[in-house]
């Protein structure tokens, strides 16, 4: 694969965590989050922030590792 559709496809998938995480954070708060208390849920909150940024950086890492900085 060239270096663009590496790059779209990493974007794409970008995009697409995004909105699962976004679905999730509706999902929970309609259904699951009144049977948490404040404080629980500010921990599923940035617990899911977190691991959906490691996602997202892992899918960059590998592409910086690959492609690095090119002057």
């Amino acid at each position: 694969m060239d270096k663009n559709r590496q790059m779209a496809w990493r974007g794409i998938a970008s995009m697409l965590i995004l909105l699962a995480w976004v679905a999730f954070i509706i999902l929970f708060a309609l259904w699951w989050a009144p049977t948490f208390s404040l404080f629980q849920n500010i921990v599923i909150l940035i617990g899911s922030l977190v691991a959906a940024g490691v996602v997202v950086g892992i899918l960059w890492m590998a592409y910086g590792m690959r492609y690095g900085f090119e002057p």
